[in-house]
């Protein structure tokens, strides 16, 4: 999503007035209001700090038809926020949604010119966004909601250019001369209510009659597939989601577009994407209506990027060119992390921002081409212009001797040494990773492994953290369900991984084991 990129004064930032609800930074319940999701901001100014703010539902599962809106209660946080400052809700309300998740989308001024969602319009006076036209007062089964909510921030430095980060877009504000930003939009993600007394949960089968369950699959690019649009296209085409229960309990994919972009990088805003030089697994989540869930994995095999007219690279800095062989040879990629791929034309070499993984296999075709005192070997097929560094391929790269493979137990992010995440991949729970074997401290004191220069994965995520039962304690594999028939008694000590998971239920819970599911309460843990 592009960055708003204007600045907007407090008064100009000002959203729709109502008679405001008052609430704290705490759960609250939600009362009628309108509200505007605004933007603004320039990203060359003096940005004197910045706060984070979020909006998560805290009890969507236990909500029934027919319920009044007023019974939502909501949770906003600020998990950065410049000392002092407290955030306040000052007015709420619940809309109808579309079934894609409400997206602002800015013009190169901040100017808001579109959003996926109905009922939400540009405001005409420039003041952002007002959702409007689709107040409900009550819930009603198999619809789609959104909450939004208007938030002020006070206790700021009078004067100052603060950096507001809410629904994955920046907005560069100034405080009043009382240290006070109002009218910050917030906006929920999507949910709806589920029927609790059912009682299936997702399964995948193949999309066609008789189609069998299956547990994991995979679909074929073609060159023209260069699209999160076109990925979902396959993969619809060739599986369907349903329940194990009873024939008209109905479950699908939760967000398939959102899966499938979490899973590629480069992906622009509108969904366009250059594909891998190798094959990527999507985990795609499922939801069931009686708010089962669970993953299905697909493995995408991209086309092979052909060169119609293939320049031969030329060799050693010379003139002369190398043939290239009808047939590859199979080649393990030796690495200590992700290896680029580049496309080669002439003596141009241009990154595709495409990498192949230490230990994964590609077919090399033909001799090494040096250009500008670097080798490259071609790979895919015998006519395309991709290459990777020759060192890799050969068996002359030695990965660092005091790598070790350790298997991740909590899906993990990719930091640097600042604790900033590193691009979009997540390593996925029960994954194997080659880390160095000690842990050493990021910016913030936290412990982590290094995987590769300059990326690093929290340390809680592979080795656990050892915790004490405060209370005897069941097992978990979901909300609802207990794993076994094990209790773990008080004063027990288990190993937990990661950071905790809501359940449907509200709750938190902490991953103790895999990679059947082991959960147990965060109440219940010291």
């Amino acid at each position: 999503m592009k960055k708003n990129s204007r600045i907007i004064s407090a008064a100009a930032a000002a959203i729709l007035a109502v008679a405001p609800v008052v609430a704290t930074s705490v759960s609250t319940v939600l009362a009628d209001s309108n509200i505007d999701v605004k933007g603004g901001g320039n990203n060359a100014v003096q940005v004197d700090g910045a706060a984070t703010i979020s909006l998560s539902l805290d009890n969507v599962t236990s909500l029934v038809p027919n319920a009044p809106v007023g019974k939502l209660k909501a949770t906003l946080t600020m998990p950065t926020k410049p000392t002092g400052a407290t955030a306040t809700v000052t007015e709420k309300k619940v809309y109808k949604a579309a079934s894609d998740t409400p997206e602002i989308i800015t013009d190169d001024n901040g100017n808001t010119i579109s959003v996926v969602a109905p009922d939400v319009e540009p405001d005409p006076n420039g003041k952002g966004l007002v959702v409007s036209g689709s107040e409900v007062a009550n819930f009603a089964q198999d619809t789609n909601y959104i909450v939004a909510e208007k938030v002020d921030i006070t206790g700021l430095t009078p004067g100052k250019t603060y950096a507001i980060s809410a629904n994955d877009d920046t907005y560069y504000l100034e405080a009043d001369s009382t240290g006070k930003i109002t009218g910050i939009g917030v906006v929920s993600d999507m949910f709806k209510l589920f029927d609790t007394t059912l009682t299936g949960e997702p399964v995948v089968k193949e999309n066609k009659a008789g189609g069998a369950v299956v547990t994991s699959g995979s679909v074929d690019l073609t060159a023209a597939d260069t699209n999160i649009a076109d990925v979902a296209a396959k993969i619809t085409a060739k599986y369907a989601v349903s329940t194990n229960g009873t024939p008209t309990e109905k479950a699908d994919f939760k967000d398939l577009q959102a899966d499938i972009r979490a899973a590629l990088s480069g992906v622009d805003t509108n969904g366009n994407f250059t594909q891998p030089a190798s094959p990527f697994k999507i985990t795609l989540n499922l939801l069931a209506d009686s708010g089962e869930t669970g993953t299905f994995e697909v493995t995408v095999n991209p086309a092979v990027t052909i060169n119609p007219n293939p320049t031969p690279a030329p060799v050693n800095g010379g003139g002369s060119t190398t043939t290239t062989p009808a047939a590859g040879v199979d080649k393990i990629v030796q690495s200590d992390g992700a290896v680029p791929v580049y496309q080669i034309d002439g003596s141009t070499v241009t990154d595709t921002k495409t990498t192949v993984q230490n230990g994964e296999k590609v077919t090399a075709f033909g001799d090494p081409v040096i250009i500008n005192g670097k080798s490259y070997t071609r790979i895919k097929s015998a006519d395309s212009n991709l290459y990777v560094e020759t060192k890799y391929v050969d068996g002359s790269f030695k990965p660092a001797a005091d790598k070790v493979s350790k298997t991740v137990m909590h899906n993990a992010y990719i930091y640097d040494l600042q604790h900033k995440r590193v691009g979009t991949e997540t390593l996925r729970a029960f994954t194997k990773v080659d880390v160095y074997s000690k842990t050493v401290k990021l910016a913030d004191g936290r412990l982590a492994y290094k995987i590769a220069e300059g990326q690093y994965v929290m340390a809680d995520n592979i080795d656990g953290t050892s915790r004490v039962l405060k209370h005897n304690a069941y097992v978990y594999k979901t909300g609802k369900k207990r794993a076994d028939k094990r209790v773990l008694r008080k004063g027990k000590t288990v190993i937990t991984y990661g950071s905790p998971y809501k359940f449907k239920n509200g709750k938190l819970y902490y991953r103790i084991g895999g990679p059947a599911k082991q959960y147990v309460k965060v109440a219940n843990i010291r």
